[in-house]
């Protein structure tokens, strides 16, 4: 039997903006995270028969409580009863849960940052890569005292499993090396939090946090350290991004941003590095107020849309959107693999000729020591003759 609409309007929030007039267009190669939850309300409205009036936040933020109780942003409008609901992205949590409803979930958040793309490293060091420069440094005084016990060794009649080792150790460094020159690997820290933890520690990189969200309290909250640590120094520093803001102006070199996969959607990314680690998923669902009257209509509404997969379809149609005018040849994809050429293997062959030319000096200056050792035995010996003589 078909459903019948209802005639109502609602008060609907969505999330923080300047205006209102930027949900009709994003950043060119950045999808927008409030023109895909305006799509997503439009379609629901049409679903469920209902009209609605857009409201935003004034301060500009998703929600924190704050010490006398009352609550900032999306989550305060809708606790103080100015709002009916909220499309505005926002994840599921205890503290909200006191305070206001959810519907059923229509997406997730995937917590992970963004950070430029550092340049490659000089391809003179290529030969190092396959260990830290720690290791190497360990590795350094061996090679002398290798050196004596294979002298020592060559004296005697080595067994067959001895050689096989030798050889097969020079295989395998051989095997590791190779792919390195083949594989171009850019500076700073890989893609975890917890390097990325230490380097903000370090000072060599900055980390910021969506304003006004409830990221930050689950980072000091965390029962990882290393999460701990970051967000105190995010906090300490003041460490934040507004939304509200083109992302782009806060692309620096050495920054990290960190927030949900979805804002981090679009060809513009493709000269940026997101991380495949994450500190947390979240489940979002559609923010009511406590006294919101159809829930349950709304959950069969959204649950038959995400069945179809049309919000699926709305984020796809968004980034494809976002991504028209963007001129793609100024947007230089990180190099994956090539095969191997000159240019890859010059720094091993300055190694090479180096340490011919180190040799080359010892050769000649042993020669020179030999001569003058046997000059001195020469004279001396041709001395001792004349005072046997006199």
């Amino acid at each position: 039997m078909k459903k019948k609409h209802f005639f109502k309007k609602f008060k609907v929030v969505l999330p923080p903006v300047k205006n209102i007039y930027i949900t009709n267009e994003s950043i060119k190669g950045i999808a927008s995270i409030p023109v895909i939850e305006a799509n997503f309300l439009d379609l629901v409205s049409k679903a469920m028969g209902f009209t609605y009036d857009l409201i935003f936040p004034a301060d500009g933020l998703f929600g924190n409580r704050l010490d006398n109780g009352s609550w900032t942003g999306v989550v305060g409008l809708l606790d103080r009863n100015e709002a009916d609901m909220a499309f505005a992205y926002l994840s599921m949590n205890y503290d909200r849960f006191l305070i206001l409803d959810f519907s059923t979930t229509y997406t997730s958040q995937v917590q992970t940052f963004v950070t430029e793309i550092p340049p490659l490293i000089p391809k003179t060091t290529v030969f190092m890569y396959p260990f830290s420069l720690s290791i190497w440094f360990t590795l350094l005084p061996l090679v002398p005292i290798v050196s004596l016990i294979v002298y020592y060794l060559m004296t005697k009649k080595r067994p067959f499993l001895t050689v096989f080792t030798t050889i097969g150790g020079f295989m395998s460094y051989s095997c590791c090396f190779l792919p390195f020159p083949d594989f171009p690997r850019g500076e700073g820290f890989s893609d975890f939090f917890m390097e990325l933890s230490s380097a903000v520690k370090t000072g060599s990189y900055k980390a910021l946090l969506p304003k006004g969200s409830s990221l930050l309290n689950f980072l000091l909250e965390s029962e990882y350290r290393h999460l701990q640590e970051l967000g105190q120094i995010i906090q300490d520093k003041n460490w934040f991004y507004d939304t509200r803001e083109k992302i782009t102006n806060y692309f620096e070199a050495k920054t990290a941003l960190l927030g949900p996969n979805m804002r981090f959607k679009g060809s513009l990314y493709r000269k940026m590095r997101i991380s495949e680690d994450s500190f947390g998923v979240w489940n979002v669902g559609v923010v009511l107020n406590k006294k919101y009257c159809c829930k349950k209509r709304l959950n069969e509404v959204i649950f038959s849309l995400i069945s179809a997969g049309l919000y699926e379809k709305i984020i796809n149609d968004e980034i494809f959107r976002s991504g028209i005018g963007t001129d793609l040849e100024d947007i230089d994809e990180p190099e994956k693999t090539h095969s191997l050429n000159l240019g890859d293997m010059y720094g091993i062959f300055i190694l090479l000729f180096a340490g011919y030319l180190v040799s080359s000096i010892v050769l000649v200056a042993e020669i020179a020591l030999h001569r003058i050792l046997k000059f001195r035995r020469i004279t001396y010996f041709n001395c001792s003759i004349r005072r046997k003589f006199i």
